[in-house]
């Protein structure tokens, strides 16, 4: 009997059940669809990695081959596949870079390359990636195919940068090769990586080390596939038994990455808000609907156990009602949830959407619902079972009459009515509020703070150590830290010329930046601190340590006069007998995670400084010293807020005036630009300069936000997520007060014919129950900007007193997150007109 009453009443009572299914459906869907998308987003993001970059499980790098043979013995290898490093190729023209190593077809492939061609089988032979040659710039590899590269020569200078006993050499010589085979990726691969910090490795393989005749790096690198997939396992027992370490033995890295993301403390806590979150608010929209529902159907209920009908058949009736929400609400919302999961994902990730529906998804709706719907029920079937059947069926009309009829007798009747509805249940009105607070508290806060890192991080303010770094510098232009060699890099004189031509562009300032020098000294004066910096990276040499030489105009040292706090700038001739520079003294230390670590102790103005320089000279480049004279030295704050350090950060730097640089280097064009722009909407100059170097692979944009570069995919995909959770919880919120509102007028129909009969036209009931809406939504307007302004505010002042402790002196400005407010203010205006709206049919039917 009761089974089948509850049948019938969810049946036959169809704007209840559509109500409280609707409620189900949506709060089912964000549930699963933000689980499902998440999940799947990531599964497509590492298949297209796998699909780009090579799907191996583990690589060895830059071991010997005593390393590699005794890798190859252990049984759960399925395959191996090596290669010997050789050298690197560079255009002395172009300063394209690529990396030379023993052929082997096995490794190739597992890289995903494209090969057309043969294998080289003379030492002169060589095959080559395609984009290195059309980055080369040269008129025999322009506009050319594959096919028509084959059997062309092309000339290189074989490098090698070697440290032998802490004491580094260059060795190099000129070499012809003949192109044998041509290696080439999708362009997509190209796009992603080019403005990735370390940009794009290009490739070329020759027959083995007989076809150099420099001193060889004499390395392995290797790429292995397993046969039961336990990769952490396999890494940790090579790491014990050959002494190897985290740098020479890695997961692949590409996958691994997103996998690490995937599975991220912070990603996965974030989930776990976003269901309680979303638990919370679908059991008060639940408990509400169904709280309006069941004092329907009281008087029926009073008149079934009049009948003699007992309290364990009403029971099992309203049980079995929920049960059927929950199974119709939750299948129904698996189903929406799928589509919603498809589509979306389509729209945040187009390559090879993977949809990814696991048991422990459906699990979690059905948790949803079960939970939300459970808790409703045992609230309001207790207070239900508790009533006597007399006041069942009269469900308190006397006494909601007496309060009616007062309302009416008072001077302000329309006020008296809003302020009677409102309190007749003050607790479904302040769950009501508290559920719309909750939605649009963690809607402003989440987005808000999106919006925030997005901007800071372009202005420079907040994003990493490098990007951090670049101060009145917005963007630079350089070459890609692996496909170039700095010392024969340009900028394009074209980039350049298009860049200048720009209408938001403040200023452009031409200079040279340097890697690969050393400043010549004696460890112990070192400072500690930069020891235990040098110990952590593994640094070898006791006699040199890095340097980085910066080439600037007198315009720029003019510009960066306000960083020197001791001494002078080296604008002036002054006649020392050497050359002058202003010394950076201070590098970044991830021990102490600040700039604070001294370099070299005890220096000072006056003081000579040894370096060895790269010097370019008639075929080749060669080591040259040189004394240099230190004018000023730059105070902590240049290192870590002014230029950029981007490859600086390993040790001291120098500024040289750019004759004395072009003397000592033998470079004369320029190798980067910095750009400063008057608009502070970097993301728009950022895909100008995109377009503008479209062409230019090899050449890299970075500046201010460059780390978000490296994470550019996930982090947007993971943004869309975020935005997409917004959404649709915002929709839960719009369905939740819509019909919530709209219930709490139709249940009043009574009240209604009476306020009819005593001369209350349509227009004033319309406008007394959208006054009456409103007032729901501004309460929880209000309290929800008002928490989500404090809680953006505090964060704010948490990441500054970040800034601060590291000694950087930018900060983040407090603001009001004035457009997610602005949206919550529109979405509440339409929750409480379209309410009343959706009812007018009812209310001219009165």
């Amino acid at each position: 009997m009761g089974i089948k009453l509850a049948l019938r009443y969810f049946i036959n009572k169809k704007k209840n059940t559509y109500t409280l299914l609707a409620s189900i459906v949506v709060a089912v869907v964000l549930i699963f669809s933000v689980r499902v998308i998440f999940s799947s987003g990531f599964d497509s993001q590492i298949k297209e990695t796998l699909d780009l970059n090579g799907n191996y499980d583990v690589f060895v790098n830059d071991v010997n081959k005593n390393v590699i043979d005794s890798i190859k013995s252990d049984s759960n290898i399925k395959n191996i596949y090596y290669t010997e490093n050789l050298c690197y190729g560079v255009d002395k023209k172009s300063g394209v870079k690529i990396c030379i190593n023993s052929f082997d077809q096995g490794y190739i492939n597992t890289f995903k390359y494209r090969f057309l061609g043969r294998k080289p089988v003379k030492k002169d032979e060589i095959v080559i990636e395609k984009e290195a040659l059309s980055q080369m710039g040269k008129r025999e590899f322009n506009d050319k195919s594959a096919d028509e590269l084959i059997g062309t020569e092309i000339n290189l200078m074989l490098l090698n940068n070697i440290n032998e006993d802490g004491i580094h050499k260059f060795y190099n010589e000129s070499k012809k090769f003949k192109i044998v085979g041509i290696i080439e990726k999708p362009q997509k691969y190209y796009e992603q990586h080019r403005n990735s910090i370390a940009g794009i490795e290009a490739r070329g393989f020759v027959l083995n080390d007989s076809s150099i005749s420099i001193k060889p790096l004499s390395s392995f690198d290797s790429v292995i596939f397993l046969r039961n997939g336990q990769t952490n396992r396999f890494i940790g027992k090579m790491i014990d038994e050959l002494k190897l370490d985290n740098e020479t033995i890695y997961e692949n890295i590409e996958s691994s990455y997103l996998k690490s993301l995937k599975e991220h403390p912070t990603i996965k806590m974030d989930n776990l808000k976003n269901t309680i979150l979303l638990l919370l608010v679908s059991t008060m929209v639940i408990y509400n609907i169904f709280s309006i529902i069941l004092s329907e159907m009281l008087p029926e209920i009073g008149i079934l156990r009049a009948l003699g009908m007992k309290k364990k058949a009403i029971k099992l009736m309203l049980i079995t009602y929920s049960l059927l929400f929950i199974l119709v609400g939750t299948t129904l919302g698996i189903a929406f949830g799928v589509f919603v999961s498809y589509m979306s994902l389509k729209f945040i990730y187009e390559y090879n959407t993977v949809l990814s529906i696991g048991m422990e998804n459906i699990i979690q709706s059905f948790f949803v619902s079960i939970v939300a719907i459970s808790i409703s029920s045992i609230i309001l079937f207790s207070k239900i079972l508790k009533l006597e059947i007399v006041d069942a069926i009269r469900n308190s009309k006397a006494k909601k009459d007496t309060k009616f009829r007062k309302a009416l007798t008072g001077n302000s009747a329309i006020l008296n009515l809003i302020k009677m509805n409102i309190f007749d249940d003050l607790a479904k009105s302040i769950i009501t509020i508290l559920a719309m607070t909750l939605v649009s508290t963690v809607f402003i806060v989440s987005l808000g703070k999106q919006e925030m890192n997005e901007k800071n991080s372009q202005l420079g303010i907040f994003s990493g150590v490098s990007g951090m770094s670049y101060g009145e510098v917005d963007k630079k232009i350089y070459g890609s830290d692996r496909a170039s060699f700095d010392l024969f890099y340009s900028v394009d004189k074209s980039i350049i010329k298009k860049i200048d031509k720009m209408d938001e562009i403040e200023n452009i300032d031409k200079c040279f930046n340097l890697k690969n020098s050393y400043i010549l000294i004696s460890k112990d004066r070192l400072s500690n601190d930069y020891k235990d910096e040098l110990n952590r990276l593994k640094y070898d040499s006791s006699t040199e340590f890095p340097l980085y030489v910066r080439g600037y105009s007198d315009k720029m040292l003019v510009d960066r006069k306000r960083f020197i706090h001791e001494g002078n700038n080296i604008l002036s001739e002054q006649k020392t007998g050497y050359i002058n520079c202003i010394l950076v003294n201070n590098a970044y230390s991830r021990l102490n995670h600040s700039f604070d670590t001294t370099v070299v102790k005890g220096l000072k103005v006056g003081d000579l400084l040894e370096v060895k320089m790269p010097h370019r000279e008639n075929d080749g480049i060669v080591y040259k010293k040189e004394k240099i004279y230190v004018c000023g030295i730059m105070n902590k704050e240049y290192s870590a807020s002014q230029d950029g350090n981007r490859g600086a950060t390993r040790g001291a730097q120098v500024i040289l005036k750019e004759e004395d640089y072009r003397r000592i280097t033998g470079q004369s064009e320029y190798n980067t630009v910095f750009i400063k722009s008057t608009n502070s909407n970097l993301t728009k100059l950022d895909k100008t300069l995109n377009d503008i170097t479209d062409k230019h692979s090899f050449t890299t944009i970075g500046g201010k936000g460059e780390e978000d570069k490296f994470v550019d995919n996930q982090q947007r995909f993971y943004n869309n997520i975020n935005i997409i959770y917004q959404i649709i919880t915002i929709g839960i919120l719009l369905i939740q007060g819509i019909v919530v509102i709209r219930s709490k007028i139709l249940v009043r129909y009574r009240e209604l014919y009476i306020l009819k009969n005593i001369g209350m036209s349509y227009k004033k009931m319309k406008r007394m129950f959208v006054f009456e809406s409103e007032l729901y939504c501004v309460s929880a307007f209000v309290v929800s900007s008002i928490i989500a302004c404090t809680i953006h505010n505090v964060g704010i002042l948490k990441l500054n007193n970040i800034l601060k402790s590291a000694g950087y002196n930018r900060f983040i400005q407090y603001e009001i997150p004035l457009f997610q407010i602005a949206i919550i203010f529109v979405v509440f205006v339409l929750i409480g007109y379209i309410s009343v709206v959706l009812s007018q049919s009812k209310l001219k039917k009165i």
